[in-house]
């Protein structure tokens, strides 16, 4: 993936995990909630990646 595209995808997965878990700011499972919305989106963008590139 090139850099621009992976910073792109860095950056939407930060703004887009922390507007989903806004609910559990300042709680302490805040950090638990983020890290595991990081791992969803990355686990399904490699999902789909999955076999681009192989002949």
């Amino acid at each position: 993936m090139p850099s621009g595209t992976f910073d792109r995808w860095q950056q939407i997965t930060k703004d887009f995990c922390a507007k989903a878990c806004a609910a559990y700011r300042q709680g302490t499972i805040d950090t638990q909630m983020i890290i595991g919305c990081h791992d969803n989106l990355n686990r399904a963008l490699l999902k789909e990646l999955k076999g681009l590139g192989e002949n």
